[in-house]
């Protein structure tokens, strides 16, 4: 089971009222999202992140659709009580928990970033 797409997310952060459009391909296995700076892609990662620890969406009405053999479709307010894909973000908030801590403490990394 995967993530197909976010039919809706209306009154979360920038997201006003997005509808997924009819063109618009389904997510792949791996996908990058990019785009203009306060575009919604840290946003998006939020949402991905509420998936990834089965944390309700207490925002606006966001909408998770899954491709799974019933084609389910989730409210993100009921993530916590639904199967729903294991989902790993590595976005900035991950490297400042993970890497970005290595530095803070007195745990030598095995590897350096630079």
């Amino acid at each position: 089971m995967k993530i197909s797409r976010l039919p809706r997310i209306k009154g979360y952060r920038v997201f006003r009222d997005f509808t997924w459009p009819e063109d618009l391909h389904d997510f792949a296995q791996f996908n990058v999202i990019y785009g203009w700076n306060g575009s919604g892609k840290t946003t998006l990662s939020s949402l991905f992140e509420n998936l990834q620890d089965k944390r309700p969406v207490s925002d606006g009405d966001v909408v998770f659709a899954f491709d799974d053999s019933n084609s389910r479709r989730v409210a993100g307010n009921r993530i916590a009580e639904e199967a729903v894909p294991h989902v790993r973000v590595f976005n900035r908030d991950f490297v400042a928990r993970t890497i970005e801590a290595i530095g803070k403490s007195n745990v030598a990394p095995i590897y350096y970033l630079g």
